[in-house]
């Protein structure tokens, strides 16, 4: 998904069910959309401890999954992880999530 975020009012959330209480770590990806979107794209993982804000460079990671980081969930659906337009200054990009479990097989890039 691609907008524009003009008004700096834009959010696109990702609502993971959490199967099984526990660690796991938040990949975002970047799809390639080049110089269309910011360079310093906000996004915040909600978990079981509260809310994190993490900076990403979505053209230098283009086409490649980022780590947001390691965090603690619960079982159930309290899990949220969401682009914030209002904190970021240009286009917005989002295209798919994944929390891995800690100690699960990595995920490779391109």
């Amino acid at each position: 998904m691609y907008a524009p975020n003009a008004a700096k009012n834009t959010t696109f959330t990702f609502l993971p069910i959490i199967k099984k209480t526990g660690e796991y770590e938040v990949f975002f990806y970047c799809i390639p959309l080049g110089d269309n979107v910011s360079k310093e794209m906000v996004v915040q993982v909600k978990h079981a401890k509260g809310k994190t804000k993490v900076v990403i460079d979505p053209v230098k990671n283009h086409s490649s999954w980022v780590s947001l980081g390691t965090y603690s969930f619960n079982n159930g659906d309290g899990a949220e992880i969401m682009v914030d337009g209002t904190m970021t200054n240009g286009g917005l990009i989002a295209d798919a999530v994944i929390l891995r479990p800690v100690g699960a097989t990595a995920i490779a890039n391109k």
